[in-house]
């Protein structure tokens, strides 16, 4: 499912990206890096991550990944390297869009 920016009149999500995004922070490490994204200016090199959480390159890639997908980050490569960008539009519309409930 491609990510859609929140929709900044609004500030809300599609129901689709508002359940997928439920779905991968249903994870508690995904949580832990987006708090750890935002602790550090919204932005994180792929590699702190891997030493932050001591798990393979392979395991980060799958739950940087899965918040790429929610549009909850974006993932910006120079060369090799890899920096998560917090995408705070789409997880303060999702948090809209869930006080609601």
């Amino acid at each position: 499912m491609p990510a859609k920016k929140a929709n900044d009149s609004e500030n809300r999500l599609p129901p689709k990206q508002f359940a997928h995004v439920a779905k991968v922070l249903a994870e508690p490490r995904r949580v832990e890096i987006l708090k750890q994204i935002a602790a550090n200016g919204g932005h994180i090199p792929f590699s702190d991550l891997v030493t932050l959480h001591n798990i393979t390159s392979q395991t980060m890639s799958h739950h940087a990944h899965e918040l790429k997908l929610s549009g909850l980050i974006e993932i910006v490569r120079e060369g090799r390297c890899g920096t998560l960008h917090l995408q705070r539009d789409v997880l303060q519309a999702y948090l809209n869009e869930f006080s609601d409930i």
